[in-house]
């Protein structure tokens, strides 16, 4: 090591080698008996990278140590100022934030989506369809139409001389649309709007651009029906995530029914913004009439062997060929 090296060369430099061979000139050094050459002096040896890390780590302490108290002192004072902000949260009762986790309603993709990007689709049967090449999603054509529907809620709409909340697809026809969208497009009405949007998330097969346009209105015409059904079923869900602190499945939450008052307090997100519109939705659902249809439904459904539906989001085409190589053919 460069160390012992040069520790052994200042010790026999410092006089261990006199011996005979001084003279005249006085003493001199040497190695004994071989006298008169003087001893040659080591030659300096550069800083090893460990001696320069060693110097720096020196260096390092002090800047470290400012360092360290800055984040000491910046630490306190946010968990300071969140201390705070938890005490405020706790003294103030906020029912927009549910105590228990719940599923956010869904969201559209984002847009604008390159044309190129967009999956190729075309109809298939009277209400699904066929992706014939993927794209920049893979939402289902029927999800992102029901979102449209959502979005494009007309509220209240005069609708054979009176005015009523949208319950159907007709009064989406029937409501004039007064906005431009994103793409500064403007549509007829709400019904032309959630159609028009539709290809914002998708391309139409070559040669069915008239089929594509039958088959959506037909599968909007179930999608707005069933929109105001599951709004029903939410409410309760919500209500009970927020001021009971309870999370419920929709197979309970079906068989409970809120007061007039506590649907208010839950109202749909598509509806959020019209409280005129909704008090009228929730005043339906409390009519005798559409209560005595509500519940003849829900026999019928009672009275099936099974569910409903086995295939979920899938169209025939897609349960048929699942179905197929999960059973072997």
């Amino acid at each position: 090591m460069p160390h012992s090296d040069a520790g052994e060369g200042s010790d026999r430099s410092s006089g261990l080698g006199r011996g005979k061979g001084q003279g005249k000139g006085g003493p001199k050094r040497g190695r004994g008996k071989g006298g008169g050459r003087r001893r040659r002096e080591p030659s300096p040896v550069p800083p090893s990278h460990e001696e320069e890390e060693e110097e720096e780590k020196e260096e390092e302490p002090a800047q470290d140590q400012e360092q360290e108290r800055e984040e000491e002192e910046w630490q306190a004072d946010a968990l300071e100022e969140e201390e705070e902000s938890s005490k405020e949260e706790d003294t103030a009762e906020d029912t927009s934030t549910p105590a228990v986790w719940l599923r956010g309603p869904s969201r559209l993709p984002d847009r604008p989506i390159p044309v190129a990007l967009r999956p190729l689709i075309q109809p298939c049967g009277d209400m699904s369809w066929t992706v014939l090449s993927g794209g920049a999603h893979k939402c289902k054509v029927n999800g992102i139409l029901g979102l449209l529907c959502r979005e494009h809620f007309p509220g209240l709409v005069h609708y054979q001389g009176q005015d009523e909340p949208a319950w159907t697809w007709d009064h989406y026809i029937a409501a004039n649309n007064d906005q431009l969208d994103r793409s500064s497009r403007d549509f007829e009405n709400k019904a032309e709007r959630v159609k028009g949007e539709l290809w914002d998330f998708y391309r139409c097969d070559e040669g069915y651009e008239e089929r594509v346009t039958i088959v959506a209105h037909n599968r909007c015409v179930k999608l707005v029906k069933d929109m105001h059904y599951e709004a029903q079923v939410q409410c309760v869900i919500n209500y009970c995530a927020h001021f009971l602190k309870q999370k419920i499945g929709k197979p309970e939450a079906r068989e409970l029914k809120l007061t007039r008052e506590q649907y208010l307090q839950v109202p749909a997100w598509w509806c959020r913004n019209d409280t005129v519109c909704w008090e009228c939705i929730v005043d339906k659902w409390f009519d005798p009439e559409w209560q005595a249809l509500h519940d003849a439904g829900r026999q019928r459904r009672l009275l099936m062997p099974g569910p409903t539906h086995h295939q979920g989001s899938l169209n025939n085409d897609e349960y048929r060929a699942r179905w197929s190589s999960s059973h072997e053919g």
